[in-house]
């Protein structure tokens, strides 16, 4: 925006237009009475005042600098009060943008605190419905006997389990000495028994009292406790692998991807997480699944393989575990064409195992 213009006339200004006139003392208007004369005695008295004229117009050039200069000031002020003037405008506007601002803030906050009430009573619904625990299903000391009717005799699981013996060699011979062991959710004990067996230092976690006692009275390293507090009390890189068997399912996704994360954490470099866990593709073992209310979702293997790459994991493995070996339903398939064509579908391997290498 332009400066108004100022109407007053600068005296400044005069000023140096009358000194810029009479600058040259010897030069006179014609019309001055006695001008021949005197100019004839001025020139006679140059020698005297060619100094004056010097300075007179040195004197000039000075006053019209300093003119100049002033001019300059007043413009800058005029701009500099135009400036002022539009910045208060903008701060005034910004000033009524930043109220509405806060107001709708208010009303968001207003809105988050209604949000964070009403997701408190749906997580208090949503609790009363999530699966039950093993504590309030089984009376103390009920659970064992149901994994042995249900799942297999010790003797059984003993003989499924000595397939990771040779993989924890592996972990233990490239993690160098002192090698430890933490197998999460160890139940009865069956892999503890079989890395005693074979000289390794494995401890189980259980948060089953009884079964925490029967493993104790077998000779077994078997703590009472959560097992997330069990790996959060583990130094980091301080195990050669980590085990979870048949534990999983028993979990939300949340803490799945949590025990994942925190077992790496705590492996050393060429240490290994094995999880084992019941197998979704078979629509047979899915019959199992649903038989412990305990389960909260079944775990299919490809998500398994993600969270374990995702994690940090290399040369991930899924194995398929355990085939189906009911007598009358495998002669039933081998004599039905139409069975066998889906057999691998229906009547699946019941386990597969994930197992991940720490590099």
């Amino acid at each position: 925006m332009s400066p108004p213009e100022d109407p007053r006339p600068d005296p400044v200004s005069k000023d140096v237009e009358a000194a810029a006139s009479l600058a040259d003392p010897t030069r006179l208007p014609a019309s001055t009475r006695a001008a021949a004369v005197k100019g004839l005695l001025l020139r006679l008295l140059r020698v005297y005042t060619s100094g004056q004229v010097s300075f007179n117009h040195a004197a000039v050039r000075v006053l019209a600098a300093l003119d100049a200069r002033v001019q300059a000031l007043q413009r800058l002020q005029a701009d500099t009060v135009a400036l002022q003037q539009g910045a208060a405008a903008q701060i005034a506007d910004l000033a009524a943008q930043t109220a509405r601002l806060a107001a709708r803030i208010a009303d968001l906050e207003t809105h988050l605190q209604r949000l964070a009430r009403e997701g408190g009573d749906l997580v208090q619904r949503v609790d009363g419905i999530s699966p039950a625990t093993a504590e309030q299903v089984f009376a103390p000391g009920a659970h064992a006997e149901f994994e042995k009717q249900f799942r297999g005799s010790r003797e059984e699981i003993l003989e499924r389990q000595r397939i990771y013996v040779p993989i924890l060699e592996k972990a233990a011979r490239q993690t160098g000495g002192g090698a430890r062991f933490l197998d999460l959710g160890c139940g009865r004990g069956e892999l503890l028994e079989l890395a005693k067996e074979a000289g390794f230092a494995m401890a189980g976690v259980e948060s089953d009292e009884a079964l925490v006692e029967s493993g104790r009275a077998r000779g077994l390293d078997v703590r009472p406790g959560d097992l997330f507090d069990a790996l959060w009390a583990e130094p980091e890189k301080s195990l050669a692998g980590v085990t979870v068997i048949q534990v999983v399912e028993h979990l939300p996704w949340a803490a799945v991807r949590t025990l994942v994360d925190l077992a790496y954490q705590r492996i050393r470099p060429g240490g290994c997480l094995i999880v084992e866990t019941i197998n979704p593709a078979s629509a047979y073992a899915m019959r199992a699944f649903y038989l412990d209310p305990t389960h909260r979702q079944p775990v299919p293997s490809e998500m398994t393989h993600f969270l374990f790459s995702q994690a940090g994991f290399r040369d991930v493995e899924v194995r398929e575990l355990n085939p189906v070996d009911d007598p009358s339903l495998l002669a039933a398939i081998e004599r039905s064409p139409e069975l066998r064509s889906f057999a691998d579908l229906i009547f699946g391997f019941r386990d597969y195992a994930a197992i991940g290498w720490k590099r």
